[in-house]
């Protein structure tokens, strides 16, 4: 987010109103984040600080005596996507505060800048409630990356928010899922208490875009390796936590088009190995998540290779599906039916691409 250096990230993120943007302004050097309060690992008494600027507490219960092995891993892909998190609420702060180009002229920009600060301390908490569980069951505790994302000014920056924040809530439909099924109970009690705190974020980002609050009556879901990809994509350099979360990673997939709330053709592409041939994405199809619903396979059609890059296209059906809100794209294995979202994971090669309508 800062005016320093501008590298160029793969842009997995698209919106209604944002197709591409030069990337948020990073770090001048390659370093882990950090919170001048000692953030991700704050002293009891910074805690405190962070709790009142919060508006709220870490949970003083106490937590379950085991947890699963995908209970776990549940914890760690928090940890890991709430520290991001707060990165990305810190340098959209001092972004405004400093007037960086892009963001110098933010409405009600006293009122965005004291909401802002709300949310990272919040965001913080998160993340220090995943990261203590990871510590608390003896996981090896997950470090900072460095991060950069794709967004040059305030306009950008709150639809990016907001398009991540609803992955995330889909992404925590998920964990909530495993924990249960996994026999963690007790700990989804407290998850389900942080995505409804997220969807009030969403909220908020959404009637800023001067769109409806609420974007569906069921929220899409997601899968979590799908959350583990996307975040990969903002991280500079290399970062240790990344082998220490036991989910797959998939290429990236770059949504080129802007969806609309109509059924049209959106373009995409994905990285090839360059002695690949357009043969090899013969057996490939492209789903869509969105919603509670069964993912939908289109076939990929007018695929032309572009440098190490495929760009193909495929039907986005909105009429028929009323797919607003969030919807996941992945190329996939083979073609038929898929189940559930989890079973367009299952076969996942490219993704997520997230386009959001409406």
């Amino acid at each position: 987010m800062r005016s320093i250096i501008s590298t160029t990230i793969t842009g997995i993120f698209i919106s209604s109103s944002l197709v591409s943007a030069a990337p948020l302004e990073q770090r001048s050097s390659v370093e882990r984040f950090s919170l001048d309060n000692g953030f991700p690992t704050p002293s009891p008494e910074a805690v405190k600080q962070i709790q009142r600027e919060a508006l709220g507490t870490l949970s003083n219960a106490k937590p379950p005596g085991s947890v699963s092995a995908e209970g776990l891993t549940n914890l760690k892909l928090v940890c890991f996507n709430e520290i991001w998190e707060t990165f990305y609420f810190d340098e959209l702060i001092k972004n405004i505060t400093n007037n960086v180009p892009g963001y110098d002229n933010v409405p009600n920009r006293d009122f965005v800048l004291e909401t802002l600060e709300h949310v990272k301390a919040q965001e913080q908490l998160h993340a220090l409630n995943a990261c203590n569980g990871v510590k608390n069951f003896g996981g090896t505790p997950i470090q900072a990356c460095a991060y950069d994302a794709p967004v040059s000014s305030f306009e950008e920056a709150i639809s990016f928010a907001s398009t991540f924040t609803t992955l995330v809530m889909g992404t925590l439909q998920d964990a909530i899922f495993q924990f249960a099924k996994h026999g963690d109970a007790p700990l989804t009690r407290g998850t389900a208490s942080s995505l409804g705190q997220e969807g009030e974020q969403d909220g908020w980002y959404r009637l800023l875009q001067k769109k409806t609050p609420s974007q569906l009556p069921f929220l899409t879901t997601s899968i979590r390796d799908f959350a583990f990809s996307a975040i990969q994509q903002f991280i500079v350099g290399e970062c240790d936590a990344v082998a220490q979360i036991p989910l797959k990673t998939f290429k990236p997939l770059r949504v080129l088009t802007t969806a609309e709330d109509r059924t049209m053709e959106l373009k995409f592409s994905f990285p090839i190995a360059s002695d690949a041939t357009l043969n090899d994405i013969g057996h490939l199809s492209l789903a869509y998540i969105n919603q509670q619903n069964v993912p939908i396979v289109e076939e990929i059609t007018h695929a032309t290779r572009v440098g190490d890059s495929i760009e193909f296209k495929a039907t986005f059906p909105y009429e028929e599906n009323l797919m607003n809100g969030l919807t996941i794209a992945a190329v996939v294995q083979g073609a038929g039916e898929l189940a559930n979202a989890q079973a367009v994971a299952d076969k996942t090669l490219y993704g997520p691409g997230l386009i959001v309508v409406n």
